[in-house]
């Protein structure tokens, strides 16, 4: 069985004045060699997509459905990679940071707010 989000936080923050709320993820960080890539996605206050969750624990048949829904639903997408050469020099946590800002600054527009999958302030 698969935990379900509660959103609690998101909708605190959807009812506020914010327009732009950027959420941000990693994927790549516990793997032993390949890049570290971040997504950073601004959608519509009203959207939802139903079964986003993480994504470890979908099935990645529904991972590619719910990767065609996210496109076609954004607002805006952006997306940031650091090499595993990179990874190397400057650890994997602060290349996982460059991904995220760099996945940041490709949106296209400055959000308001970030969502960040992480444990770091």
């Amino acid at each position: 069985m698969h935990d379900k989000p509660t959103f609690k936080f998101e909708k605190t923050i959807i009812s506020s004045d914010k327009r732009y709320i950027a959420g941000i993820d990693e994927a790549g960080r516990g793997p032993l060699a390949g890049p570290v890539v971040a997504a950073s996605v601004v959608f519509d206050k009203d959207t939802y997509i139903d079964g986003i969750n993480d994504s470890k624990k979908i099935a990645p048949k529904k991972r590619e459905l719910l990767y065609k829904k996210i496109q076609n639903e954004a607002l805006y997408i952006g997306v940031g990679i650091v090499s595993p050469k990179e990874i190397d020099q400057v650890n994997i946590l602060n290349a996982t940071k460059k991904a995220m800002k760099l996945s940041i600054l490709d949106l296209g527009i400055i959000p308001d707010l970030l969502l960040i999958d992480g444990n770091q302030i």
